[in-house]
């Protein structure tokens, strides 16, 4: 997710209660990035099945969308939530791989350094691991 645009839409999503329940659900009191940080929460929780099918339509023309006019003002939240995921021990490899993969792109982010994001994103930071494995 930390890869481009969001690719889960709480307005098209479904997913068991209980998982969202096993899984915290979405933080309150963030107001930038409590979808990722829900969304990211609910991933760590098993599999993810995505759908290629039309299920909404976005109308960007609303006045009360929080991205506004430039976008939303970076916000640490989903970084720090990725970073707190890295400390389970019992992820496997492949996606302590990816989660150190999406904090490098978050930090990227955050700095200012990613205005665009592509599907080569996530390859131009794979190898920067910022982040220290848990000891």
């Amino acid at each position: 997710m930390s890869s481009g645009p969001m690719i889960v839409s709480s307005s098209t999503a479904a997913a068991p209660r209980s998982a969202l329940q096993r899984s915290g659900g979405f933080p309150d009191g963030i107001t930038h990035g409590e979808d990722k940080v829900g969304w990211g929460r609910l991933a760590l929780q098993g599999d993810v099945v995505w759908s290629p099918r039309i299920g909404a339509v976005w109308d960007r023309s609303a006045e009360n969308r929080s991205d506004g006019a430039a976008g939303p003002a970076p916000a640490p939240a989903f970084r720090d939530f990725l970073r707190s995921a890295l400390l389970n021990t019992e992820l496997p490899d492949r996606m302590r791989r990816n989660l150190r993969t999406a904090i490098a792109v978050e930090e990227a982010r955050l700095a200012g350094d990613i205005r665009l994001y592509d599907h080569e994103t996530p390859f131009r930071y794979a190898a920067r691991s910022p982040v220290p494995e848990p000891i």
